[in-house]
């Protein structure tokens, strides 16, 4: 039976007291109850700790590990080695599950045999809390079935821009890095795990999690909700070694696309536009050479390319970088 089956849910927590609490209520609610719910404290300079010792206090499903501040991957590996759930999933600290979040993506991976149930997620801000916290589970049971990816690798590497997945029908595979909105089976993460000290964890890991899965259930609903805030990590000015974390990341992901035939179009968008971030942040001669370096090796890679990938690849970037124009240009955050 499915309700007997245990999740571990991992929460990263840094100095997020003002909707920690809004977070962890939307676990408690959890139409499916048996999970366990580790809340990592990353060195917390604010209330957070407290608030999750509270947490803890009234529901022993949740365990509280304080570490000193070591970053999100080193507080999500903690959580890691403490999970003992078959299946495990993680929630930031300021965002918000659906109650039937964990119900939903374990009968997709239970009724698929999928590795990897993946669910849609919608953009939130402070004024969409109490709305999006008096969401009730759904009284009808004839969901969406759930559609089945047996190439997820190649679909995030390919399936990125909202014009290409209209054009293609293909919205159910659209596939992000982000490890929330997703429930894996706990086998994916024997021998894997983030790369401490690292700001895009998660993109480093992605295409090893995509490769790695049989398939990936995508239900079309949306069960997650990410907050966005002008104060966030998201929003905030980002230094070099921000930008050349995420360009380390996309180059390792580019080479396991191309060691798998896979056209690597994601990865090649992330890291033009991530170099082009870069140049406008050097501060020294140091990473200047740096950058120099990077520039070079990702030339060197792109040039592997046959002219049709090439053609492909700039086609589906010219079409992402149009989006992404428009975008920030007519949306705005929300507070």
């Amino acid at each position: 039976m499915s309700e007997e089956i245990l999740v571990s849910i991992i929460v990263p927590i840094y100095n997020s007291e003002a909707v920690l609490s809004y977070c962890l209520k939307s676990i408690q609610k959890q139409t499916h109850c048996r999970f366990e719910g580790f809340l990592i404290d990353d060195g917390s300079t604010d209330g957070s700790l407290a608030i999750a010792e509270r947490f803890a206090k009234e529901d022993t499903r949740f365990v509280v590990q304080h570490i000193e501040n070591s970053g999100i991957a080193t507080a999500q590996n903690i959580g890691l080695s403490l999970a003992s759930g078959e299946f495990i999933t993680f929630c930031d600290n300021d965002d918000i599950l659906h109650p039937e979040y964990i119900e939903r993506l374990l009968l997709a991976c239970l009724s698929t045999k999928s590795d990897i149930a993946a669910c849609k997620w919608q953009h939130i801000g402070i004024s969409d809390l109490v709305d999006v916290m008096s969401v009730k589970p759904s009284s009808d049971k004839l969901l969406a079935t759930p559609k089945i990816l047996t190439q997820s690798a190649r679909d995030y590497q390919l399936i990125f821009s909202k014009i290409t997945r209209v054009l293609k029908r293909a919205e159910y595979r659209y596939l992000n890095e982000a490890n929330w909105s997703k429930l894996y089976r706990r086998h994916l993460f024997e021998t894997l795990r983030f790369p401490d000290g690292h700001f895009a964890q998660d993109v480093f890991v992605a295409m090893d999690l995509y490769l790695a899965a049989n398939q990936v259930a995508s239900i079309p609903d949306v069960l997650y909700y990410w907050l966005q805030q002008n104060s966030s990590a998201s929003h905030s000015v980002k230094s070099f070694a921000y930008y050349e974390d995420i360009y380390q990341a996309a180059f390792k992901n580019l080479h396991l696309a191309r060691s798998k035939n896979i056209l690597p179009a994601r990865s090649v968008y992330s890291i033009e536009g991530t170099l082009k971030k870069m140049a406008g942040v050097l501060r020294s001669d140091e990473q200047k050479q740096r950058f120099i370096s990077a520039q070079l090796a990702y030339r060197t890679v792109k040039r592997q390319l046959t002219l049709r990938e090439r053609l492909e690849v700039f086609l589906l970037c010219w079409i992402r970088r149009a989006e992404t124009f428009v975008y920030d240009r007519t949306l705005h955050v929300k507070e």
